[in-house]
């Protein structure tokens, strides 16, 4: 196996001690956090490179197994999850015109909901069948493979959303491209992250990889339906 490329952006004081010891073991890159945009300078540094990369948080911890399944996965997008998940229909692009007339953004029926607007909603046909699934774990624990090689633009794109590029917004602005623009989704991997602030998220019954594989036999059975 190919040596692993880890990055941990951080700020030195809100680095937790569990996370540096993972790091340390796995031959990570610690990457200080100075500014408001370092976040998203280190991404679009590692986007730019040749080589895949798994970006972990400074308050997460995965197991070493995990990370090591990860990087050997050939799915062109992986991520960790604190132990939730849902899916999402979307009638992509949301940059462009609907036949509807709903606005482009945000997604349909998430603001000034009214009986009209959700009977448009139920009946539109470019909605159904397109389904992302949406993970808790956002930038928490993440591996970046043949994505950037298939939209190697994408931090671009995601910053015309969000020209600041404040740390803050950058996985609201990437989401914005891979979930609402191009329709993909993560490929989960397992045993569930911790989030090591007491905030969380934390949950007593986190889902595992058996209710994954099986929402995903179900959705894929889901596209395979006539009309869909």
């Amino acid at each position: 196996m190919a040596n692993l490329n880890v990055v941990i952006p951080h700020v030195p004081e809100k680095l937790r001690p569990e996370v540096r010891e993972l790091g340390e073991k796995i031959g990570a890159r610690f990457v200080g956090m100075p500014g408001s945009t370092s976040y998203w300078e280190l991404f679009e540094e590692s986007w730019a490179d040749e080589g895949d990369f798994i970006s972990i948080e400074q308050d997460v911890l995965a197991t070493e197994e995990m990370i090591r399944e990860m990087w050997a996965c050939s799915e062109p997008w992986c991520s960790g999850t604190y132990g939730r998940w849902w899916w999402e229909e979307l009638c992509a692009p949301t940059e462009g015109p609907k036949w509807c007339g709903e606005a482009p953004w945000p997604r349909c029926g998430t603001t000034t909901v009214t009986h009209e607007k959700l009977a448009r909603v139920t009946a539109c046909r470019q909605l159904h069948g397109r389904t992302v699934l949406r993970s808790d774990g956002c930038l928490a624990l993440v591996k970046f493979g043949s994505i950037r090689r298939q939209f190697p633009d994408l931090l671009a794109r995601a910053a015309r959303h969000h020209p600041t590029r404040h740390w803050r917004e950058l996985d609201r602005a990437m989401w914005r491209v891979m979930y609402d623009e191009e329709l993909l989704s993560p490929h989960l991997h397992f045993p569930p992250v911790a989030h090591l602030k007491p905030a969380g998220p934390n949950y007593d019954d986190p889902w595992d990889k058996k209710r994954y594989e099986r929402d995903r036999q179900g959705w894929q059975l889901g596209q395979q339906t006539p009309g869909r």
